[in-house]
């Protein structure tokens, strides 16, 4: 059975990146933590920086 989409809210979109930029986590650990493809991750970057 396939899993469904998560759907962050933007201020939790910010915060995982807060994590990787400022945290000075690996990407690769935020992802893990969160699910989320490194597509994604780099998008969100996009968007809000």
């Amino acid at each position: 059975m396939r899993q469904k989409r998560k759907h962050y809210t933007p201020e939790k979109q910010a915060a995982i990146l807060h994590k990787h930029l400022v945290g000075k986590a690996a990407v690769s650990r935020v992802r893990e933590q969160y699910a989320s493809s490194l597509n994604v991750f780099y998008r969100w970057r996009k968007e809000f920086f």
